[in-house]
């Protein structure tokens, strides 16, 4: 965890505003002691973004082909030069490939027209989901009436990208083509919120 989390490594951060709105800054770390982290505040377009205590983040630090993930809580922030905010230590992790969203395991269900289903895992550009033995081909397109808790079901279009056939249910890939920007927000703080849950459970 040292190694991971010391002095100098940059790592991103993604949080949710006040609004519900998921922010993503790169950062790095500026001190660390027993008892805590010291992170460069993050800017926008010149202009210090204010990250009050008591949030909490997700730290993301990419090391080859792997993401290490842990949740920190944000416990002061100090507008000095350079401007800083105090986390707490990082206690476990979750490793993930390297991309461009999180993705976690979920257990929701699924719907495209008459096809129903359960979705398995879940990010912000896509979807794994467990459907009935050669529902889909490969590239097919399809309608998807999105629903995740605390939100209403919304439409989203996607491409299948891989089908491992099974029996009784296939595990098809869906990649998203078409996510109004709003609904995909909605995603990404689920997918955030559920990381989470999952860290904080190891």
């Amino acid at each position: 965890m040292q190694d991971l989390f010391s002095v100098g490594t940059r790592i991103f951060i993604q949080y949710a505003d006040r609004r519900g709105v998921i922010k993503n800054y790169r950062t790095h770390i500026y001190h660390r002691t027993e008892e805590f982290l010291v992170l460069l505040a993050p800017a926008e377009r010149g202009l210090l973004v204010p990250i009050r205590p008591k949030t909490s983040l997700l730290a993301r630090h990419i090391e080859g082909k792997n993401a290490y993930i842990s949740e920190l809580e944000v416990t002061d922030e100090y507008p000095y030069d350079p401007a800083l905010v105090s986390t707490t230590l990082p206690e476990c992790f979750e490793t993930t490939g390297n991309r461009q969203f999180f993705r976690v395991n979920t257990d929701l269900d699924y719907q495209a027209g008459r096809v129903q289903g359960t979705i398995t895992n879940l990010s912000g550009s896509g979807m794994l989901v467990c459907v009935p033995a050669q529902t889909y081909s490969p590239s097919q397109k399809v309608e998807i009436q999105m629903k995740l808790p605390d939100s209403p079901a919304f439409p989203v279009q996607g491409r299948v990208v891989r089908i491992e056939p099974g029996h009784p249910d296939d595990q098809v890939a869906i990649m998203f083509t078409r996510v109004r920007d709003g609904w995909q927000d909605h995603i990404i703080h689920y997918v955030f919120r559920r990381q989470g849950q999952l860290i904080r459970s190891q």
